[in-house]
């Protein structure tokens, strides 16, 4: 579960920066095309992708704490 709290809150970090400050993506996007690939039509629309990622990194950090509330009530049924 540590790792979708981890994926969550880098991907809340990331949104709030396409939505506030694209150009520091941008950076960081001409520093990965180096190394991965390119992907200019994303940054097309910053801001719907930028909410779209905190929706999704919400629903991520909600989810994993459901599921450790989940594995709990799990363990506290099998005794």
């Amino acid at each position: 579960m540590i790792y979708l709290k981890i994926t969550s809150i880098i991907l809340i970090i990331f949104s709030i920066l396409l939505i506030f400050k694209p150009s520091w993506i941008f950076i960081a996007n001409r520093w990965g095309n180096k190394i991965i690939f390119t992907d200019s039509e994303f940054f097309s629309s910053s801001k719907i992708s930028g909410l779209l990622f905190i929706v999704m990194g919400i629903f991520f950090i909600y989810l994993s704490f459901y599921l450790d509330k989940l594995e709990i009530v799990l363990t506290i049924m099998r005794q």
